[in-house]
């Protein structure tokens, strides 16, 4: 979440408060900004945070693509989709319209993710042997992601359920929102791509302690990690369910982080 820290907001207090207010997100990311935040001060820090007229989608989200297109190797490909982000138990949100009459509040969202390509033939080009043909039909298997990453946005973040009452405070948790959320699409990608990956590379410390706490058994795979995380959230891990979805996903991660936040208060509670 450092990558926040090179966002330009005019002040640098407020930078460094987007650095405190994404790490935050990120330890509880499908928590609302009270579940957040873990005393009254920084949760008043955060409201002033995207309350701020420097605190915007465009904002926000520069120092993350810049990072992105910095690590690009080869070819690469950008999967891109619109998706509504809709608050449909919500009264009036100010600065937003209804989509039409009986229409939830909210707004259109245009995402872009860059995904590695195969390195086969280009799209567009003929196909002239099997090796091509696979290639091609590989690269058009990647369209899913997109869909993926709205998924993670609206079950792993909750960015729906967000209670901020105007469209500027909204615009401003989902640019950070969409950072989070390429954070945990790209664990969840690893967990299936590269399965053996020690999660210790990849997973917070303490998510892992706590989680192989909770578990009752070491996890030392990025897809140990993930299936007893969603395990948490009710996924059975039985051998024909496949991968777990973002909802067991989210509801693991819920618990993961009660947990987490109940021995940081003990921890505080008894001077550790």
């Amino acid at each position: 979440m450092t990558n926040f820290g090179a966002c330009d907001l005019g002040d640098a207090r407020r930078t460094q408060r987007a650095v405190q207010v994404a790490v935050r997100m990120a330890d509880h990311p499908g928590g609302s900004s009270p579940q957040q935040m873990p005393d009254w001060a920084e949760l008043k820090a955060c409201y002033r945070f995207f309350n701020s007229a420097a605190v915007t989608f465009q904002a926000l989200a520069p120092p993350h693509w810049e990072q992105t297109c910095a690590a690009a190797r080869g070819r690469v490909l950008i999967r891109n989709d619109t998706t509504t982000i809709s608050y449909k138990t919500r009264r009036e949100v100010k600065g937003f319209t209804r989509g039409g009459k009986g229409m939830p509040y909210g707004f259109q969202l245009h995402n872009a993710l860059m995904v590695d390509a195969d390195n086969g033939a280009v799209l567009g080009l003929p196909v002239t042997n099997l090796d091509e043909a696979l290639a091609v039909a590989a690269i058009y298997e990647q369209r899913w992601l997109i869909e993926e990453l709205h998924k993670a946005m609206k079950t792993g973040c909750q960015l729906e359920d967000r209670q901020y009452e105007s469209a500027h405070r909204l615009e401003g948790v989902a640019g950070m929102t969409s950072v989070l959320a390429v954070r945990l699409l790209a664990l969840k990608q690893l967990a299936r791509l590269a399965p053996q990956t020690p999660a210790a590379d990849v997973v917070p410390r303490e998510w892992l302690r706590m989680l192989e706490t909770l578990r009752q058994r070491r996890l030392p795979t990025v897809r140990d990690f993930i299936r007893h995380l969603a395990a948490l959230g009710g996924f059975l891990m039985c051998k024909g369910d496949g991968e777990p979805g973002w909802i067991t996903l989210w509801r693991g991660t819920q618990k993961l982080t009660t947990a987490l936040q109940t021995q940081a208060a003990l921890k505080r509670k008894c001077g550790a």
